[in-house]
C-alpha cells in the first residue's frame, strides 16, 4: 500500500493534532490537581488543627450547671488523657467522657463541633488557681458504640472570616483524634 504525498501530510497531521490533544488532556489534568491541592492548603493554613492533648495534669475544673467549679480527676474512668487511652469498661451510660484537646493550628473566632451530626461542647477549664486552662471535648458515653468509629466535624470562623468546615475521626470512648477532611498533604 502506498501513500500519496497528501495522505501522508494528513497523517501526519492527524498524529500531530492527536497528540497535542493528548497533551492538551493531561495538562488540564495536573492544573486541576495542582488547583485541588492549593485549596486544600489554603483550607489548612488558617484552620484550627486539633489533636489529643500530651499535658499532665491532676484535674481538670469544669464549671458546673450552677456556675460553681468542680472538677473531674485525671485518675477518673471517664477522664481521656495520656495514661488512660480508654474509657474503663464499666462506665456508666450518659456519663459524660472528658477528652482533652489541643489546638496546634490557628486559632478561630468561633467553633461548633458535633459528633456524627449531634452538637457537643469544646470547652475549656474552668479559671482556679491551680488550673491550666485545657480543652476539651465532652460526649455522653453509650456502650453500644464503645470502640467504634465516629466523625467529628468542626465548624468554625476564622479571624480572617473564612467559614470552613474540617472533619476528623475518632472512636467513642477512646482517645483517637485523626484529621480526615481536608487530608494531610501524601
Amino acid at each position: 500500500m502506498h501513500l500519496t504525498t497528501q495522505q501522508a501530510i494528513s497523517a501526519c497531521l492527524l498524529v500531530v493534532a492527536l497528540g497535542s490533544f493528548i497533551w492538551g488532556c493531561w495538562q488540564s489534568h495536573l492544573r486541576h490537581k495542582a488547583d485541588d491541592e492549593l485549596k486544600a492548603i489554603i483550607r489548612r493554613g488558617d484552620a484550627p488543627y486539633f489533636s489529643p492533648s500530651d499535658a499532665v495534669f491532676t484535674s481538670i475544673a469544669v464549671y458546673n450547671e450552677s456556675g460553681g467549679i468542680m472538677g473531674w480527676f485525671a485518675k477518673n474512668g471517664n477522664v481521656l488523657n495520656r495514661f488512660r487511652k480508654e474509657v474503663v469498661n464499666d462506665f456508666p451510660i450518659g456519663w459524660p467522657v472528658v477528652f482533652p484537646v489541643d489546638n496546634i493550628g490557628e486559632p478561630a473566632r468561633s467553633i461548633m463541633m458535633k459528633l456524627d451530626g449531634e452538637e457537643i461542647p469544646l470547652k475549656r477549664e474552668a479559671h482556679k488557681d491551680d488550673s491550666n486552662g485545657l480543652l476539651f471535648l465532652e460526649y455522653a458515653y453509650k456502650p453500644e458504640k464503645h470502640g467504634k468509629e465516629q466523625i467529628i466535624t468542626i465548624s468554625f470562623e476564622t479571624r480572617n472570616g473564612v467559614q470552613d468546615t474540617h472533619r476528623y475521626i475518632t472512636r467513642h470512648g477512646f482517645r483517637i483524634l485523626k484529621r480526615i477532611d481536608p487530608p494531610l498533604p501524601q
